[in-house]
């Protein structure tokens, strides 16, 4: 453990690694259905070399323990060194602090490292007083980032609850967009490309008539049908398509083995094959209610067979009662296929308030920028009810 004190009459632990903590008191605070948030998964991306000291993080997670020794509260904290790994928070607010109030880094980060998909933050075990242990949840994150000289807090890809407890407590909204797909209503494909616009039942229909006319097989692998030799074909697919835009992707083969070994109960891998070979992977996270589609890649660029992978998530979602899937904060193609445009949130604190005064403004812009990319995208949707998901619950 890095450190121990109190807030609130919570004793706050301080740990530098997820391995430190017991994963039935890190699970327990209501990481279920948000694998991604679980134990074992931010374990993985620390014991395969992505979230540690020499990539920028340094853990620094929270647990919240109540008087009668129940932990009750947790948070995923990284104390961040350099700029690896952002995922479109920052804002080019490191070159400002610096100037203005002085060194941005380090700063302390509150996400799921490398994947910014959109979920909880501020965790409560259920039966917990909600409002009391995030308020000190988010109280411990201001003390640790003084103990430790962090210029900010800054909480990413958050939910909209959590969001209302951190501007409550002062903190700057600020967010983004992610393309994320609804069933609106339907119970199966055929009435979801029926609910569509005439452009885009015969944009979808001529897709898919597109990829049926290759003689593709396609499977979805779930369970023990995933085995140990597909993690290297998995990395390979999903590496390809960061090497057609010369980037470097932030995972590594070490974090997909590990992956699907111990998590093969929530991993789907739908693949194409041609003969034996895979043409197409997509890689998911099957939530409750909702698929979190995150890797996928081609072996050679196929016009539309991406877009058949996504139909496909689509049947699968409608065919098992899970009203969403989450396609990531890229893509804006995915819009003409029914995948609407949605807010992911984040929140940051500044030590140095007259700098948070400053950046306040730079926020305010990000989000009306945000906003404005919703509204023109959202107009392209094919459907005649244009409106997208609000989530307000969550």
């Amino acid at each position: 453990m890095i450190d121990t004190f109190e807030i609130d009459g919570f004793a706050v632990g301080c740990h530098g690694a997820m391995a430190e903590i017991a994963q039935t008191d890190w699970d327990g605070c209501d990481t279920e259905g948000h694998s991604l948030l679980q134990h074992r998964h931010l374990r993985i991306l620390e014991e395969c070399g992505i979230a540690v000291p020499a990539a920028g993080f340094h853990p620094h997670h929270l647990v919240l323990t109540d008087a009668c020794g129940q932990v009750v509260g947790a948070a995923p904290t990284y104390l961040k060194t350099s700029s690896a790994g952002e995922m479109g928070v920052d804002l080019g607010l490191p070159l400002a602090h610096l100037r203005a109030a002085g060194p941005y880094y380090p700063k302390l980060q509150v996400e799921v490292p490398m994947i910014p998909n959109p979920g909880p933050r501020l965790l409560v075990r259920p039966g917990a007083n909600r409002v009391r242990v995030q308020a000190a949840l988010i109280a411990a994150l201001q003390a640790l980032a003084g103990r430790l000289g962090a210029s900010s807090v800054q909480i990413a890809h958050m939910a909209h609850r959590d969001q209302q407890a951190a501007t409550g407590a002062g903190f700057l909204p600020n967010g983004g967009n992610v393309f994320v797909w609804h069933s609106r209503g339907a119970t199966s494909f055929p009435d979801l490309v029926a609910s569509m616009t005439q452009n885009g039942r015969t944009r979808v229909r001529k897709e898919r008539k597109r990829i049926a006319e290759l003689g593709l097989r396609f499977e979805r692998l779930q369970g023990d049908a995933i085995t140990a030799d597909m993690a290297p074909r998995m990395f390979d697919f999903y590496k390809a398509t960061y090497d057609r835009y010369a980037t470097t992707p932030p995972l590594n083969p070490q974090y997909f083995k590990a992956v699907l070994d111990e998590m093969r109960d929530v991993v789907n891998l739908s693949v194409a094959f041609r003969d034996d070979y895979w043409e197409a992977v997509l890689m998911s996270f099957v939530g409750s209610d909702r698929i979190l589609a995150e890797f996928w890649g081609l072996a050679t660029p196929t016009d539309g067979l991406l877009f058949e992978m996504y139909y496909r998530e689509m049947e699968f979602a409608l065919a098992n009662g899970l009203e969403a899937i989450d396609f990531g904060s890229t893509g804006h193609h995915k819009i003409l296929r029914g995948i609407g445009i949605e807010a992911t949130r984040h929140a940051l604190w500044f030590r140095d308030r007259k700098f948070g005064e400053a950046a306040a403004a730079a926020c305010r812009r990000r989000l009306a920028a945000a906003t404005e990319e919703r509204e023109a995208e959202g107009r392209k949707l094919p459907f005649s009810d244009k409106s997208v998901h609000t989530e307000e619950a969550a």
